[in-house]
């Protein structure tokens, strides 16, 4: 399948073919072909975010991302830095219903769980920073307003180990 924009990610495209592997890739675009028909916008947003954040694709096509929590006050527990309601963990699987992320890429901040690229980051205000797995058809929006910093999903896994937030 033709994915329109897929030249934004030459970059990426090129890496993978340095480093031998270009498994990562090859899911990544089979992924997004799934749900192209259904979410244009979506994948065409998602695309102009990844090659402005340069962020790694693992093996599965799944996107590599960088999200910044609080500390709960419980060992090994973190909170959203926005409502801190939603508690997460490394290794846990953190979901909402699709249909209550905010697809209106004109609302910034609005309803989804966030992720960002590392150069966004910065700007929240938070404890940790940690690095989080997510399916590119899980990505509902690209906000406009954040110029492709950021974007509202309804699935994430935390996969690595939290840092402090200043080392970012």
């Amino acid at each position: 399948q033709v994915i329109p924009g897929a030249e934004a990610l030459k970059d990426q495209i090129s890496h993978s073919v340095k480093l031998g592997s270009t498994q990562g890739m090859e899911n990544f675009f089979r992924r997004i072909g799934a749900v192209i028909q259904s979410r244009r916008h979506s994948i065409d947003d998602l695309l102009k975010f990844l090659e402005k954040g340069d962020l790694p694709l693992s093996d599965d096509g799944s996107i590599i991302a960088y999200k910044v929590l609080k500390k709960s006050g419980k060992s090994g527990v973190f909170v959203d830095c926005h409502t801190g309601n939603v508690t997460q963990r490394v290794g846990s699987y953190v979901f909402m219903d699709p249909k209550m992320v905010d697809p209106n890429r004109r609302n910034e901040c609005s309803n989804g769980l966030h992720i960002a690229r590392r150069g966004y980051i910065g700007g929240f205000s938070g404890d940790v920073c940690v690095l989080t797995k997510i399916a590119p058809e899980d990505v509902i929006a690209v906000p406009t307003a954040t110029k492709g910093d950021e974007n509202q999903a309804c699935h994430q896994y935390r996969q690595h180990r939290p840092h402090d937030h200043s080392v970012i």
